[in-house]
């Protein structure tokens, strides 16, 4: 198994690879060391007897602010809480019928092609119909129909969920819709904030590897990749993570957790925690982040500094989004003053 002093000397190679990137310099210096780094925890990986069968997430029913904090915000431990968004009047809404028929119309623009080109925006209607019918293999970005529909991003705010989040009173949460189809495979990435992802329509199956086995995973040497808050492996593009053993062999040893989630079901990912999802039928699910400097500096300082121009980023967005929040609040309490 790891040490500590394996992850230590993986840190600092990690950093000298990102200098050599930097200043372009030291390269063939720093390949050297990560191959002697690779070959000597390869040996003695091998020779252990300890499984990497997956493992299991806890899954709970009801649980208090106190216990999640305690039991999971604080350990950085995954934990799904069943059924919790089953209930919500947002569960109502955020299904493939209600989205075609109240706003099939709204024109959301296309992902790029494979030559970086755009094509035309396309009814939310036709994207979805291409979901259910499972004709559509790439990701599509769905913040701008968040941004052209904030009565749905407003039903998801929900204060259930922003007490075990521990938000502050009308901070708002981050959030990103995710719609897919059967067997869309996600990139294999981490997120610099922790993670409330619901899943309010189909089922799909959740791959997690904790921060600690971040040495067997080649991870860039990098800031973020612009447009998002995450960091990524030099497979994460590649759909099946298992498929890259051989040109990375250190994966094979990474203790992996898989859960499966149902409507309904909420899954924390605290920050820095790898994931994958696997859609096992057409799904719809959102995620909702809260940045927390503090907790990602605590988790690890060297992907925290490098997520500060991000961490910057992601505060002035909820500063708008928080003060588009007050002036919604104030002008409904203007309104009830006049009738």
């Amino acid at each position: 198994m790891m040490t500590q002093r394996d992850r230590s000397l993986f840190y600092f190679l990690y950093f000298t690879e990102f200098l050599s990137h930097q200043f372009k310099m030291g390269r063939g210096y720093h390949q050297k060391m990560q191959k002697k780094f690779e070959s000597v925890l390869w040996q003695r990986l091998s020779s252990s007897d300890k499984s990497t069968a997956p493992l299991s997430v806890d899954r709970v029913r009801d649980i208090s602010p106190h216990d999640f904090s305690n039991e999971y915000l604080r350990k950085l431990k995954p934990v799904v809480l069943e059924g919790f968004c089953r209930s919500w009047p947002a569960a109502q809404k955020w299904n493939f019928k209600y989205l075609m028929d109240h706003y099939g119309d709204i024109q959301i623009p296309f992902p790029k092609d494979p030559d970086g080109r755009r094509g035309e925006p396309v009814a939310l209607r036709a994207l979805l119909e291409s979901v259910l019918n499972n004709s559509e293999p790439r990701h599509i970005d769905f913040r701008p129909f968040l941004a052209s529909a904030p009565e749905l991003k407003s039903a998801l705010d929900h204060p259930a969920l922003r007490k075990l989040a521990g938000l502050q009173a009308r901070l708002p949460f981050l959030s990103n819709a995710y719609i897919g189809q059967r067997n869309y495979r996600s990139t294999f990435h981490n997120d610099i904030a922790h993670n409330f992802l619901l899943n309010f329509c189909g089922e799909k199956t959740m791959m997690l590897l904790s921060l600690s086995e971040t040495p067997l995973l080649y991870p860039n040497a990098g800031f973020p990749p612009a447009g998002t808050y995450s960091f990524r492996t030099k497979f994460s593009e590649n759909v099946m993570f298992d498929s890259q053993f051989e040109e990375f062999p250190l994966a094979r040893f990474a203790q992996r957790m898989e859960v499966k989630l149902s409507p309904g079901d909420v899954l924390f990912l605290p920050v820095f925690t790898w994931h994958q999802a696997r859609y096992e039928t057409p799904t719809i699910g959102i995620g909702n982040w809260w940045p927390s400097f503090k907790d990602a500096f605590l988790a690890n300082p060297l992907f925290a500094l490098l997520s500060l121009p991000h961490y910057a980023e992601a505060c002035q967005r909820l500063r708008r989004m928080n003060s588009r929040f007050r002036e919604s609040a104030e002008s409904k309490n203007q309104i009830g003053m006049v009738k």
